[in-house]
């Protein structure tokens, strides 16, 4: 079985948060090769005939800002669009970078916290910026009351979700922990977030799922 190339394209320390949903993908799992490159500091990036596929990190930054490194990304995404055989998949903030590529209207400031991707599917999820409409043939996955665009598809392409499948309900726990301490919401909502944090969603469905995406297209 040949291997196969993750490039990643991260905006945040954490490192891969999909990979171990890689062994229960129900496409043969290749031999795993990944590529990182730091957005942030503006490292160079792999060359395109050298990687299967691309993963957009989520971040703390805003995907709407016009910061260097931010708009190089955006204006990366449509040329490994345009190969027809790099398939993308991004994560909360990666998902609105590659609306904002596709040129799907975004907002800052949209509702804070919300859970639902779909209305049988829960998924923890933690943003202000937001995609606002799918761009021009693209799929809109699911919405939630709080966030109607929650994720992005396009057979063999595109599949990226605005809620995070690498999250569980300690690492949700602590980041309610220091957005409350930071200001960023009150009281009542740390508890009504906390309170759902802790019930039953699918992040494994939904990483594997992504895998499937990512590796079934390069079979």
């Amino acid at each position: 079985m040949r291997s196969f190339t993750v490039a990643i394209w991260s905006a945040t320390p954490l490192s891969s948060p999909l990979a171990k949903y890689a062994t229960t993908a129900a496409a043969p799992v290749p031999e795993l090769k990944v590529v990182k490159s730091n957005m942030v500091e503006m490292e160079n990036l792999p060359a395109l005939d050298a990687v299967d596929c691309l993963l957009l990190s989520g971040s703390k930054h805003s995907s709407f800002d016009n910061d260097e490194w931010i708009l190089r990304t955006v204006n990366h995404v449509p040329k490994v669009h345009e190969t027809g055989r790099i398939p993308i998949t991004g994560i909360c903030f990666g998902h609105q970078i590659i609306g904002r590529a596709l040129g799907g209207a975004e907002l800052f400031g949209a509702k804070y916290l919300s859970q639902k991707l779909i209305p049988w599917k829960s998924l923890h999820q933690m943003h202000r910026d937001a995609v606002l409409q799918s761009p021009q043939g693209v799929v809109n996955l699911g919405t939630s009351p709080a966030c109607e665009i929650q994720g992005l598809y396009i057979p063999g392409t595109i599949f990226s979700i605005q809620a995070h499948p690498e999250f569980n309900a300690t690492i949700m726990g602590n980041i309610l922990d220091v957005r409350h301490r930071q200001g960023v919401f009150e009281d009542k909502l740390l508890d009504d977030a906390n309170r759902r944090a802790h019930k039953i969603h699918d992040r494994e469905f939904v990483g594997e799922a992504i895998w499937r995406f990512l590796l079934e297209e390069n079979q």
